[in-house]
């Protein structure tokens, strides 16, 4: 099954059931107490309700003929108003509620500039009312300038979104209650040039409510990015809040008649643009959502609320995946007025009830706040000019975060710090030059001390310049305030916290307003290679009894086997042919430990003669209970014992093992590597740094190696 789909919205008018008549008092289709009213041309009988010849929204709309000759400017306006006692679907007073709907006028350059003040002001206003029963006008009613021939080139339908808690900022009449639900809505055009005929002027898909467009469902059976798909995605969604053929749509229930155009996912060329509140899963439903390659836009609805344009991500048992997905903010036009534009809402992007979010090569720009959860992985993904992200436990690598507009980039939990902090890696922040990479939630207070791991983490633009204060190693306490410190803290215990600079990060400057000490520690990333996979690595302080006879020893870190199995279950295996193509487990050993990708070499040797191997290369990523290789002539091989039959002791190891450790610059250490049937290798004394952290080794058969002997 696809996705399933839905909105809160209540229509004051969508569509009219009846045909179309002239003048108001006909029922707006599942609204019975509303008409049409119309303030147009001279005549007073120019108003259609449920006309079929220019609609967006169903069959028909509602229309006037606006003034063309009376003296400019002149108000024409056309809406819905009440005409018995509210009924259940009506408009109802809810705190973040707002009225949408689409207005047409086929000669915007006949209009007004947006900022100019006759007539009500503006060229085109949203009118919403609070008339009284019985009455065919809005009155009381608020009108704000949405439009004028300025912001308007080419005419048409146009959606507007406009919130009545906000001050008007055109045309008024009466007193408007604030604390009571509208009752009516329209739009007024002000023309201020005598026009050569009277241009017919249209509402229609007038609408009511929060804004919340909700994804459920789907399964993850048959994912593509079609309607057919069975996994949630904007595709499908598009198609819901599009759908105008009346019934009832592919994907969820049918509103206003199915007659729709919400205008909520709108198609914008090959993308998409956002309004409203869209909820991928509810609290009640999850959903199993997979969406890729596609364009967003968020578009500035001054008239509404901060944060009335929201990208939610709900339910526990979600699976929600974006994958090269952009999301962009697209600002008003410069020529509209600070004071008629109350509200920027930018995009707010928040994760609830921790559902499974995967963001891969993902980009957005411009937009609001980011709130992520412990279940949401960010890959290859870019904030750019936007507000504070808070990490909650969320898996960020590879991404970028830059020129945030907040204090801080982004906000990680000290509670959970050592956890939360070792989860941001190989990530490039790139400051404004005034705020913090990363900022912890709260001061710490603890007497234990910790150590937080900055793993791979740069700090620079693309140029590679460095963006915040200058970091160094050492301790830091009382540092004063530094709003370009790349980690603010406070720490007010008694236990040091130590940030460990590892993988080639960026050592990042500190700002810690606290007591205690946090010590900076830039530590260097050393690989031992070479090897077989079959070998012990142990890396000793030094001195250690291997470089001094007087010492006593210290393992740093120990690692018994890089990449071997062993088993006697291990056989060369030809699958009835000439040619040995894999090496096949009949029991319990397991491949996957060895971490083989295409490509590796494998060599294969039986225990009681390590001097004896035969060399295989990879194919593909192996299984459990296979390792598939290039095809090799089983008369080639020096281990006819295992081709087709096991019961040999048999050892699998990969061929040039590594290992890495990570160690504060300067550190002087002992590294020895052990393999059975090699000698062993001592590399002693070795102090460590950025040009000394590489230990290619080669390994020398022991050839005195008697296995019977170990």
């Amino acid at each position: 099954m696809a996705g399933t789909y839905s909105t809160d919205l209540v229509a004051l008018f969508a569509q009219s059931s009846t045909g179309e008549t002239s003048g108001g008092g006909v029922n707006a289709l599942g609204h019975t107490t509303y008409q049409a009213y119309g303030d147009g041309a001279s005549t007073g009988n120019s108003r259609r309700y449920g006309d079929p010849d220019l609609y967006i929204v169903g069959t028909n709309a509602i229309t006037c003929e606006a003034e063309a000759t009376a003296t400019p400017p002149r108000q024409s306006s056309i809406g819905m108003t009440p005409t018995g006692s509210t009924d259940g679907t009506s408009p109802v007073n809810t705190a973040g509620h707002v009225m949408s709907l689409y207005g047409f006028f086929p000669s915007p350059v006949g209009t007004q500039d947006f900022g100019n003040t006759g007539g009500g002001g503006g060229g085109t206003q949203v009118l919403i009312g609070q008339n009284a029963s019985g009455t065919t006008t809005a009155s009381p009613y608020r009108g704000y300038r949405v439009d004028g021939k300025d912001t308007l080139i080419i005419g048409g339908w146009q959606q507007y979104f406009v919130d009545p808690q906000n001050s008007p900022t055109g045309a008024t009449n009466g007193t408007y209650n604030t604390g009571a639900a509208p009752t009516s809505a329209g739009i007024a055009f002000n023309t201020f040039v005598d026009l050569r005929r009277d241009p017919v002027a249209g509402v229609d898909g007038i609408r009511w409510g929060r804004h919340l467009f909700s994804i459920t469902g789907g399964t993850l059976t048959t994912v593509s990015q079609t309607l057919a798909s069975t996994a949630a995605n904007f595709i499908q969604a598009e198609d819901y809040d599009q759908y105008n053929a009346g019934a009832t749509p592919t994907n969820g229930s049918a509103v206003d008649g199915g007659y729709h155009r919400f205008g909520q996912i709108q198609p914008v060329g090959a993308g998409y643009s956002l309004r409203g509140v869209i909820s991928i899963g509810t609290a009640a439903t999850a959903v199993n959502f997979d969406d890729r390659n596609s364009i967003f836009q968020i578009p500035d609805l001054f008239l509404t609320y901060d944060d009335f344009n929201r990208i939610e991500l709900r339910n526990t048992s979600s699976n929600i995946t974006f994958v090269n997905a952009t999301f962009n903010f697209v600002p008003r036009n410069d020529l509209i007025p600070a004071g008629d534009a109350p509200a920027t809402p930018l995009g707010n992007f928040e994760v609830f009830n921790n559902p499974t979010v995967a963001l891969q090569g993902c980009s957005f720009n411009d937009m609001g706040t980011f709130i992520f959860q412990s279940n949401t992985s960010l890959t290859d993904t870019t904030i750019r000019r936007c507000g504070q992200a808070t990490q909650n436990g969320a898996t960020i690598t590879g991404s970028t975060f830059e020129d945030t507009t907040s204090a801080a980039s982004l906000i990680v939990s000290a509670a959970n710090a050592v956890t939360d902090f070792a989860k941001i890696t190989n990530t490039k922040f790139n400051g404004d030059g005034s705020n913090h990479a990363i900022e912890f939630d709260a001061a710490f207070t603890s007497a234990s001390d910790i150590t937080l791991t900055w793993s791979g983490n740069t700090l620079t633009d693309n140029t590679g310049t460095v963006t915040y204060s200058a970091g160094s190693t050492g301790d830091f306490s009382n540092t004063g305030a530094d709003a370009n410190a790349a980690i603010a803290l406070v720490n007010n215990g008694t236990g040091t916290i130590t940030i460990s600079v590892v993988n080639g990060s960026t050592t990042p400057s500190i700002e810690n307003t606290g007591t205690g000490t946090v010590t900076v520690v830039a530590q260097v990333t050393v690989t031992v290679s070479g090897l077989l996979g079959n070998t012990e690595v142990s890396v000793l302080q030094n001195p250690s009894p291997y470089s001094s006879a007087v010492a006593t020893p210290t393992t740093l870190f120990d690692e018994d086997v890089l990449s071997a199995v062993t088993g006697t279950d291990i056989e060369l295996d030809t699958g009835g042919g000439a040619n040995i193509t894999q090496i096949l487990r009949t029991g319990t050993t397991d491949f996957t430990t060895m971490n083989l990708v295409d490509g590796d070499q494998v060599r294969v040797t039986q225990r009681n003669d390590l001097r004896i191997f035969d060399t295989y290369t990879v194919v593909g990523t192996p299984t459990a209970s296979a390792i598939n290789v290039t095809d090799v002539a089983s008369s080639t091989s020096t281990l006819p014992a295992i081709i087709d039959s096991p019961g040999e002791t048999v050892t699998v190891e990969k061929v040039n093992a590594s290992y890495t450790f990570s160690v504060s610059a300067g550190e002087v250490v002992d590294i020895l590597a052990f393999r059975v049937g090699s000698l062993p290798i001592y590399q002693l004394n070795q102090t460590i740094s950025s040009t000394n952290n590489s230990f290619p080794l080669s390994q020398v058969v022991d050839r005195n190696f008697d296995a019977f002997e170990v």
